[in-house]
Order: structure tokens, then sequence, then C-alpha cells
């Protein structure tokens, strides 16, 4: 009988875990989302380069460099290992130039 309670008990705790493992990955996923870079940023510890605040991936979609769903390309291949930064990847799959990525950086390091 204890042996079962047990069992049971345990069954619930990797199950509330699970549930509270799901909801982390929701949560980062829409933050990966609307903030577009600020996962990289903090990964590779360059938030303090930003001074200003605004996000490299916001930049490069209000100049019309890159859309939401280039980023959120380039974001997953990170997400899945690439260590490379974020303006790397898009030039390297195409979506960016070296030149407008130079652009958005200095426009970054402008504000």
């Amino acid at each position: 009988m204890i042996i079962w309670v047990i069992s049971i008990a345990a069954v619930l705790v990797i199950f509330l875990f699970t549930l509270i493992y799901i909801k982390l990955v929701q949560i980062r996923n829409a933050e990966l989302s609307e903030g577009l870079v600020k996962a990289d940023e903090e990964r590779k510890g360059l938030h303090k380069q930003v001074k200003s605040g605004v996000l490299l991936g916001q930049i490069l979609k209000n100049e019309g460099f890159c859309t939401d769903e280039d980023i959120l390309k380039a974001l997953d291949k990170q997400r899945l290992g690439d260590k490379r930064l974020l303006g790397e990847i898009l030039c390297d799959i195409g979506v960016l130039t070296e030149e407008d990525l130079a652009k958005a950086l200095e426009i970054q390091h402008k504000k």
C-alpha cells in the first residue's frame, strides 16, 4: 500500500514538473518572438553593448532589412546550437547583406 502511494505521488510530481516546464518554454518562446534578439543578447552578454535598449532585430525589421520570419528563423538556428550572432546567421542564409548589417548596427549604437 505504501509503495502504491509513493508511486502515485512520484507520478504526480513528474506530471507537475512537466507542466511547469511546458509553461516556461511557452513563456520563453513568447519573449523571443516579442523581443526578437533579446535572448541572443542575454546569452552572449551583449546586452551591455546596447545602451539604448533598441534590439537589433527590431531595427532590422523597422529598416526593412528583414522580416519577423527571417529573424525567428535565425533565432531557431541559435536555439538548435548555432553559436553565431544573429547578424552573422542572417548574412549567411542570404537574408541580410553585410552592408545592411553594418547600417543596422550603426543605427543601434546611435540610439
